[in-house]
């Protein structure tokens, strides 16, 4: 069973600039929803603002056994655990952008379903993208805000901008969709990574999150001897 996940949040800071790690702990991060669907079925969204969160997905998300699927996991599951509270182990998660990215596609979500065509109504157009920076980052508040109390910055949301909101929200079941359709697609038209290639990947995936054992008493003593050798 497959577990496909998108979450849509917000932050004082901007993931760009200080990474996922960094942002992903930060104490001004946090969920504004989650999209999700059990293999084919319908996306369900999850909007914490309106209550805990669903039991079938919760179970889904703690049970061992249900691969759970996101486009760059990393994000999906550093949240899921920072923010929610719920560990995942790497060997559960499946990326669709490196099967892609295995094919030499883009790894843009939106570009990937660009190449494989996929139908436009599940991927996402450039002009959709105005949603985060809506929602996601704060906004500057007017002189007349200000006056009245407001703060100099504040985020936008379903009570300043409810038409953009349920906009938002189908955005965020659509990228479910979309990463869900290219993956199928891929899969259509290449036989799936070699065990080789996933070994390779899962290696570098640990090595990323873990880091690398390093002997430190060669590297000091290789660096005695070469400051030796520059002395002569």
């Amino acid at each position: 069973m497959r577990l496909w996940l998108d979450f849509e949040t917000r932050s004082d800071l901007n993931i760009k600039n200080v990474g996922l790690d960094r942002y992903a702990k930060d104490a001004s991060t946090e969920v504004l929803m989650l999209a999700w669907a059990f293999d084919d079925e319908e996306p369900g969204l999850w909007e914490p603002r309106l209550g805990p969160m669903p039991e079938r997905l919760w179970m889904g998300l703690r049970r061992v056994g249900v691969q759970k699927c996101a486009w760059n996991y990393n994000f999906e599951r550093d949240i899921l655990h920072y923010k929610l509270g719920i560990s995942t182990i790497r060997e559960e998660w499946y990326d669709p952008s490196v099967l892609c990215a295995y094919m030499s596609l883009p790894i843009g979500l939106h570009r990937a379903g660009e190449a494989l065509d996929i139908d436009q109504k599940k991927i996402h157009t450039t002009g959709d993208t105005r949603l985060t920076k809506i929602f996601c980052s704060r906004s500057k508040a007017l002189k007349k805000m200000v006056k009245e109390g407001s703060p100099l910055t504040y985020f936008k949301d379903w009570t300043t901008h409810p038409n953009e909101w349920l906009a938002f929200c189908s955005y965020c079941m659509q990228d479910v969709e979309a990463e869900r359709a290219v993956h199928y697609a891929a899969v259509n038209i290449n036989s799936p990574m070699t065990e080789e290639e996933k070994l390779a990947y899962a290696i570098d995936q640990r090595m990323n999150e873990e880091g690398v054992w390093i002997d430190t008493v060669f590297v000091e003593q290789a660096k005695k001897l070469a400051e030796e050798e520059v002395k002569q």
